[in-house]
């Protein structure tokens, strides 16, 4: 009963695919624990609940599982005649707020631009944006964007005219009256029009003249209100734009220095190694650490090894020796005078080392820097 009660409310809701499934449970269920009892079950189990036989058991089993076997097919049948006629709805009558795939690869005529805008600001980053504007940057200044949104959303400035501003009005008119220096065009229209009486004249051309110069002041203050306005938004652009300049101005500066203070930082600790290395292991370690340590830079290798070759085609060459010490971090200095000191003063590595002659230097180059560089460059 209980489960009748709620398939008659799922009906009752229109809810087709629960009162499916519901059904299909409760069938399984039916046939596996009928089946399961039948065949396990004797005549005198079958009296405790209240069948006679096994026989009859299988009867009373077999209508309900029969009627939900029906409705199961029927349900079963709606289901998919539902289904048939949801995709026929979404496929051949396709609703109007939903664009076709003609719609989005081609804006019809009667899209406002205001709404290819937003219809490219969705479709970001792929092909259906090129698709959409292909002849447009795929990339917009934002700076720009906002210029061009206050020209369309720009109100104009409301300006009030004051009493003595319209007193004043009346008096240019009945000067003009008075003086005779009207407007020719316009009084002989008005008097044209009131068949030449005079009093109505004069009082028509002083009311016309003063809406005209009320106008006129008012477009004039107008003008000068939006001129100020635009001075005054340039100015602040100008000087948002300066407080952009020297931000960045700042930031720069500190990241150089940043640069330069990790670069110290750096230098020291290479230093340091090359000092401990040479007091651990010697020289010619530290001269081996400071060369490979040289040549794993790609952006001075290739220079080295064109030194290099042109150091071993020309193996008297002193010049290019000297080329490719000072490429790789040395100094050679030459004292020309007669004093005991006088020779190649080499600094390389962190060390000093002093020559009488460019050949000693020589022997000493061939001997400890092109054979350690060679030996680098190719792998040892």
């Amino acid at each position: 009963m209980v489960f009748w009660g709620y398939i008659a409310y799922l009906a009752y809701k229109g809810d087709v695919d629960s009162i499916f499934q519901w059904v299909k449970w409760v069938l399984i269920i039916n046939v596996v624990v009928g089946l399961g009892f039948s065949l396990f079950a004797d005549d005198d189990m079958m009296g405790l609940v209240g069948f006679g036989s096994v026989e009859e058991f299988l009867i009373g089993l077999g209508i309900p599982v029969a009627i939900k076997g029906g409705l199961l097919l029927y349900l079963k049948g709606q289901r998919a005649s539902f289904k048939t006629n949801s995709d026929s709805n979404t496929i051949d009558s396709r609703p109007t707020s939903q664009p076709t795939e003609r719609s989005v690869g081609a804006v019809s005529k009667n899209t406002t631009p205001k709404r290819v805008e937003i219809m490219e600001s969705v479709n970001v980053g792929g092909t259906q944006r090129q698709s959409l504007a292909p002849d447009r940057p795929a990339h917009r200044e934002p700076t720009k964007l906002r210029s061009e949104n206050i020209e369309e959303e720009k109100q104009p400035i409301a300006v009030k005219l004051s009493a003595e501003d319209e007193e004043r009005a009346y008096e240019t008119a009945g000067e003009e009256v008075d003086n005779g220096t009207y407007r020719k065009g316009l009084w002989t229209k008005l008097w044209a029009e009131n068949d030449g009486d005079e009093r109505k004249v004069k009082l028509l051309y002083i009311k016309t003249r003063v809406e005209e110069l009320l106008a006129d002041l008012k477009k004039s203050r107008e003008r000068e209100l939006t001129i100020a306005e635009e001075k005054r938004q340039k100015a602040s652009a100008e000087e948002t734009y300066r407080q952009e300049l020297i931000r960045e101005s700042r930031e720069r500066e500190l990241a150089l220095a940043e640069e330069r203070r990790q670069k110290a930082i750096a230098e020291e600790a290479y230093r340091q190694k090359l000092d401990r290395l040479r007091a651990e292991e010697g020289q010619a370690a530290a001269e081996c650490l400071h060369i490979t340590a040289l040549l794993e830079d790609s952006s001075i290798r290739r220079a080295i090894e064109t030194s290099y070759t042109a150091a071993l085609r020309v193996r008297n060459s002193t010049e290019e020796k000297i080329k490719l010490l000072r490429l790789l971090g040395g100094d050679l200095q030459w004292d020309a005078s007669k004093s005991k000191e006088a020779g190649s003063m080499v600094q390389f590595a962190g060390d000093t080392y002093r020559f009488n002659t460019l050949y000693e230097f020589c022997d000493w180059f061939d001997d400890r820097i092109l054979k350690e560089v060679g030996l680098v460059l190719n792998g040892r």
